[in-house]
């Protein structure tokens, strides 16, 4: 990102944290988490909670429902539940 942006990677970094209030891989993990929870709310019946995160990059099952957990108040298969 930083080389895209012309900037060093220290620049981007400060300019994440004054404008967005977090580092530029807390704003990769809120976008990734989003994007799990999005598809599990509209999941079809049959799907699972380990192969849309997957697609999200969440390589490990435990580390990503602590995340999830962490960020949404609940684990990734009650949300799937839900749909």
């Amino acid at each position: 990102m930083a080389q895209a942006s012309g900037v060093s990677v220290r620049t981007l970094s400060a300019a994440f944290r004054e404008y967005r209030y977090c580092t530029p891989m807390q704003a990769l993990m809120e976008q990734r988490l989003q994007g799990v929870r999005a598809e599990l709310l509209v999941a079809a019946r049959g799907a699972t909670v380990r192969s849309i995160a997957e697609t999200w990059g969440f390589a490990n099952p435990g580390l990503f429902a602590a995340r999830y957990r962490q960020r949404f108040g609940e684990y990734p298969s009650r949300t799937l539940g839900l749909a």
